[in-house]
């Protein structure tokens, strides 16, 4: 497996840019990046993606209808892997996601596809705007929404229970759905769990935890811009009370 265009004079622009940032972050456990499509359009736009894309994943692309959802799908793999790529010691290139059976993402070298390595990662993505998260040694989920995406008359049928429809004066739906998602997603299994069956528990505007009867309970943070909500649930045997919303990376 190669990557397009790897020589080109474009490549490592990204990966400098992103390291310079994340030299700011090394004390913390986790990182999260949201970076809205807009604010790349020179950069994501054909042909310019494909020379920083493997073919793997421009095949994989081909699958979506609209340029769109192909743009969110290929910025979420190459900023994962760009993220990723100063902490492994590998180019970017040199990198491919793959998925598990419960059709988690994970990294793997090239040569090496069937072995996952660290660090752990989450992917979610939703109209203008994806989201990247990466963790050492934590389960971790991410999930991103519109807020518009949530507001459909079924909407607390099928995701809430009674005690947080209560809450909804205080908390948006998207709020729910995503700590919802976002834990499942930590907990490895996906919405194979019923969304009815993973209460959330709000602990304060950004902050909550999720949690079932089968697993661990899940804490998490919201970040929440002017038309989306984003989610970040961490399993952890404590919550760690010295992590602020300054984590938060938004460009």
């Amino acid at each position: 497996m190669k990557s397009i265009g790897a020589d080109s004079p474009h490549s490592g622009y990204y990966s400098q840019r992103i390291e310079k940032v994340l030299r700011r972050w090394l004390a913390l456990p986790y990182y999260l990046y949201c970076l809205r499509l807009a604010a790349l359009y020179y950069f994501f736009t054909s042909p310019t993606i494909e020379r920083h894309c493997l073919t793997t994943e421009w095949q994989a692309a081909q699958s979506y209808y609209r340029l769109e959802d192909k743009q969110r799908f290929l910025t979420a793999r190459l900023l994962c892997r760009e993220i990723a790529a100063p902490h492994i010691n590998h180019p970017a290139q040199h990198l491919s996601i793959h998925k598990n059976k419960q059709g988690a993402p994970f990294l793997t070298l090239n040569a090496y596809q069937h072995q996952p390595l660290l660090p752990n990662i989450s992917i979610s993505h939703s109209g203008d705007y994806v989201a990247i998260a990466l963790a050492w040694h934590i389960a971790l989920g991410i999930d991103l929404e519109y807020e518009t995406h949530c507001d459909f008359a079924q909407f607390n049928e099928i995701a809430l229970q009674p005690h947080e429809y209560c809450k909804l004066t205080a908390y948006s739906r998207a709020q729910f759905w995503t700590a919802k998602e976002a834990a499942s997603k930590a907990w490895g299994t996906g919405l194979q769990i019923n969304p009815l069956a993973i209460q959330v528990c709000p602990l304060s505007e950004h902050r909550f935890t999720a949690y079932t009867a089968s697993y661990p309970i899940a804490f998490g943070r919201w970040l929440q811009t002017n038309t989306a909500t984003i989610a970040l649930a961490l399993v952890m045997l404590e919550e760690q009370q010295n992590i602020s919303a300054q984590e938060w990376h938004f460009y």
